[in-house]
């Protein structure tokens, strides 16, 4: 994403690509979470969290590491179900030796009814009943943040449509956040989810990713009468442009 981003120049390249984006149309069917238990030994979500497949090879010794790729990225629903792949894979002395350490990392289990009491209590008020985002709603300044005086204590609120995202994603985004990888955060909800526990962040997103996005959702946005959208040239200040953009 970066170095695409830094090809962009000015406001009229923003708004051409966001527009062209708008036009693509969501996937009908996005990948949702498990919906209950679920072990699994993956590398396709260890950016997720810090548990994978890859992450117990010292542990369990190489041999037996390359026969437990045989069974990566396949899903078990329970967790009788899991040992016995385990068995039938290393056989039963080598899973007693290791057991502890592979199921801490292969342990993906949601709660859906936990996640809507989460998502209730901490999510609603701005991403929405159903994850349909906010853009309409002002919301109070960042704490600490100057404001002049002639300007309210308030600016324009964009919370984003999380739903139709997959599942993966926002658990990602979700663990990014909580662990201040994702720098452009909003504050309130860093410190929102700072005691959420692994288990907490699975069954919110898990729970989230079943949105789907409803008819009068979005009303078409912008426009050159809509205050804080306007995006009419205005004169750039060369000390805020990169030095290999000037021209």
């Amino acid at each position: 994403m970066y170095p695409f981003a830094m090809q962009i120049e000015g406001a009229q390249d923003i708004v051409d690509v966001c527009s062209y984006i708008q036009t693509l149309k969501m996937n009908p069917n996005p990948r949702v979470g498990p919906g209950g238990v679920d072990w699994m030994l993956s590398n396709l979500r260890k950016e997720v969290w810090p548990m994978s497949l890859d992450k117990i090879q010292q542990d369990v010794g190489n041999e037996n590491f390359k026969k437990l790729k045989s069974i990566e990225e396949k899903e078990f629903k329970s967790k009788k179900e899991f040992l016995e792949a385990l068995t039938n894979t290393i056989g039963a002395g080598e899973l007693e030796k290791h057991e502890a350490v592979i199921l801490k990392n292969a342990h993906w289990e949601t709660d859906l009814d936990l996640g809507k009491t989460l998502y209730e209590k901490n999510c609603v008020k701005c991403h929405r009943d159903h994850g349909q985002g906010n853009y309409q709603e002002t919301m109070p300044v960042i704490e600490g943040q100057v404001v002049e005086a002639d300007k309210p204590a308030t600016e324009a609120a964009y919370y984003p449509v999380i739903a139709g995202q997959t599942y993966l994603y926002l658990l990602r985004q979700f663990s990014w956040i909580q662990i201040g990888k994702r720098r452009n955060a909003n504050p309130d909800m860093v410190k929102q989810i700072k005691e959420f526990s692994f288990l907490d962040m699975k069954s919110v997103t898990d729970y989230a990713g079943r949105f789907e996005m409803q008819e009068g959702d979005w009303a078409e946005v912008g426009g050159e009468d809509e205050e804080g959208w306007d995006l009419g040239e205005e004169e750039e200040d060369d000390e805020d442009i990169p030095a290999h953009l000037r021209d």
